[in-house]
């Protein structure tokens, strides 16, 4: 059966699924020796992944077939060892080659497929798949920094905001997860975030760092989205 979704996830009678927004509790210490987040976060049972630089090498441009895409190494294992600790795997990405009409969805089905079945070779499981076929200029809610991707994942898997974790390779996924109500956020130094990592290994700070309000300069993010956790990659 597929797992990618065009429209709002909804319950079985048809009525959206209710949210509780009260963020969680994470120490705002400025520190630059925190242990890794992802494993450790107590009371994460969501776990929202952004796909290209994430979950798979980022081309530089759109991944247009199976053959084209290549998973960034050890994720698979990773996922699989977050699913063996009971959390539920999500994916929302932005697919604008869909709405440019470069791609099919039966061409996107089966990319998406290809993820699975070696994830699931690991032992491990994405639960859901959201996808925002929508081109910037044309951009809905869901689109991200739009937070309507992420909502949808929190409802069908019926999982509040202080409970779920986002994890992404670029501001936008840190955005709209602020938007979503969700403060657990980790932007990783892959894909988009290469140069970031390299930045940040010049000026000699040791990855994973929290950066906490008031630090966003050093780091060059902005405001809205800290507090924040940078990481090196996804197994990190």
């Amino acid at each position: 059966a597929s797992l990618t979704t065009w429209t709002a996830y909804h319950s079985n009678n048809g009525e959206a699924f209710g949210l509780v927004s009260k963020p969680p509790m994470m120490n705002p210490k400025k520190t630059r020796s925190f242990s890794v987040p992802l494993k450790t976060l107590s009371g994460t049972r969501l776990v929202l992944l952004d796909r290209d630089g994430v979950i798979n090498v980022d081309r530089g441009t759109w991944v247009l077939s199976a053959e084209e895409f290549e998973f960034v190494p050890d994720v698979p294992r990773t996922i699989a060892q977050l699913h063996r600790q009971k959390k539920k795997i999500a994916v929302v990405t932005n697919q604008s080659c869909l709405g440019r009409g470069m791609i099919t969805e039966d061409t996107l089905e089966t990319i998406h497929a290809k993820m699975q079945e070696a994830i699931e070779r690991e032992g491990g499981k994405i639960n859901s798949i959201h996808v925002a076929p929508d081109t910037p200029s044309e951009a809905s809610h869901r689109r991200k920094p739009g937070p309507g991707m992420l909502i949808e994942a929190m409802q069908l898997h019926q999982i509040a905001p202080e409970n779920t974790v986002m994890v992404g390779d670029t501001i936008n996924d840190m955005l709209a997860a602020t938007r979503a109500d969700i403060t657990a956020k980790i932007l990783l130094c892959t894909g988009h975030g290469r140069g970031r990592g390299e930045k940040l290994k010049q000026k000699g700070i040791q990855l994973p760092v929290l950066v906490a309000a008031g630090s966003e300069e050093e780091f060059e993010v902005p405001s809205e989205i800290c507090p924040v956790w940078i990481c090196e990659d996804l197994p990190s």
